[in-house]
Formats: C-alpha cells, structure tokens, sequence
C-alpha cells in the first residue's frame, strides 16, 4: 500500500513553491501600494485647495492637477526602489512585474473605492470629470506604477554571483595570455 504523497513529491512541491511565491508576491505588493497610497492620500490632502490655494500654485486647477500628479510620480519611484530594496527582491522580471501589476490592481481598486465614497458623481464621473491632460497623466502613472519595480532593474547594478567567482579562479592560471606549449 503505497501514497499518492510519495508518489507525485515533485508535482506538491512545485505547488507548494508557487503557493509561497504567491504570497511573496502579494505580501511585497500589498507594502509597496500601501506606502503609495498613503503617501499620495497625504500628499494630496496637503496639495487641496484646503492647505495650499491652487492660486499660489498654479493659475488653473489642470496645472495643480499636473503638479499633484507629478509629485505622485516622485513618490511612486521612491516607494518602488525602497520596496525592491526592503524585500531584496530579485532580479527577475516575471516576478517584478507581477509585483508591480498586482500592486497597480491594489491602487486602481482603492482609488475607485475612494471616489465611489467621496464623489456623488461616482467614478465615471470623477474620471469624465478630470482635465484631459490629467486623465491621460493619471493613466501613465497607473502603468507607470506596474512597471516601476521591473524598470528599477535599469538603475541596478547586476549582481555577480559567487559561484561565479570561484569558477574563475579555480580554472584561471595568470597564464592566459601564453600560448598553451609555452604555459607548459
């Protein structure tokens, strides 16, 4: 009488593997748009007419937009490198996006859930009612903000591995300049 458990160990450890993975990824994107959205949330109530008149800003309400959406942009960057660095996220793309898209999903549900609440209009509404240089703004900086994690591999400076190293040294002699009869 045998188990199937013993019998497929490679096929439930895979999905074990994946199951852990998932959650590193949902953990490290759950931080990641946490800290943008909180962020920008106070960024932005600092940024209403409330605290600081669009007048001394900007002359129109679409340049303060313009301004708030590029102090968001500032913000996803930084939050993005500290995120990769935090976490020591590797240097693979599929998971750097995955990161960044389940992140983006995370933004857009909040920011709509937001606006569902705040705005009588709801959020077709908000959004017909934004400038349309901000919408479009508004739009690449919710791509933006997928991509960032993966685009930080740019600024990285490739790692070497150490298994590397010591292939080299082991099978370099200093001679390698010689030709082989006169290195013997």
């Amino acid at each position: 009488m045998s188990f199937v458990l013993f019998e497929t160990s490679e096929s439930v450890i895979e999905l074990l593997w994946d199951i852990a993975l998932a959650f590193f990824i949902l953990r490290i994107a759950l931080a990641y748009f946490a800290l943008v959205f909180a962020s920008s949330f106070l960024l932005s109530y600092a940024l209403s007419n409330h605290l600081v008149p669009t007048t001394l800003l900007s002359p129109t309400p679409a340049h303060s937009e313009l301004l708030a959406l590029g102090s968001h942009a500032l913000l996803m960057a930084f939050w993005a490198r500290f995120a990769v660095v935090y976490f020591e996220v590797p240097r693979v793309l599929g998971f750097r996006l995955a990161i960044g898209f389940v992140a983006a999903a995370f933004l857009f549900a909040a920011e709509a859930l937001v606006v569902f609440c705040a705005s009588e209009q709801g959020l077709v509404g908000w959004i017909s009612g934004m400038e349309p240089a901000a919408r479009l703004t508004w739009l690449g900086l919710l791509v933006a903000f997928a991509l960032l994690p993966s685009l930080m591999m740019a600024a990285e400076k490739p790692v070497v591995d150490e298994c590397e190293k010591c292939h080299y040294a082991a099978t370099s002699h200093g001679q390698e300049k010689k030709p082989v009869t006169a290195a013997v």
